[in-house]
């Protein structure tokens, strides 16, 4: 029984390898997650639903954010923050079955 047990992954273990491959993030919203939902409903009219494919990487040293935004309405747009002090760069997709705008 033990061995089966150490066989299966634990549920954090499998969360942390859903995350690693562009999961929606919904649970927990990052530092600028309320910030790009705020910029999208003025910019573009869109309820965001949540952020896939995000990546946050420190260059030069600035934290510049890249992150697919979903809206309620399935509406998606590419967003790009080149730093802290930045507003998103926000591009529609044209077609919101590609994973790559």
């Amino acid at each position: 029984m033990l061995a089966s047990k150490a066989r299966r992954p634990s549920f954090l273990a499998a969360l942390f390898a859903a995350s690693l491959y562009g999961a929606p993030v919904l649970a927990q919203d990052p530092e600028w997650g309320p910030l790009l939902t705020d910029q999208m409903m003025v910019e573009y009219d869109c309820e965001v639903a949540f952020f896939s494919q995000v990546a946050e990487r420190e260059v030069n040293g600035e934290v510049i954010v890249i992150a697919k935004v979903h809206c309620t309405d399935q509406r998606s747009f590419d967003a790009y923050r080149p730093g802290s002090f930045s507003l998103f760069e926000i591009h529609p997709c044209e077609n919101p079955e590609n994973r790559v705008c």
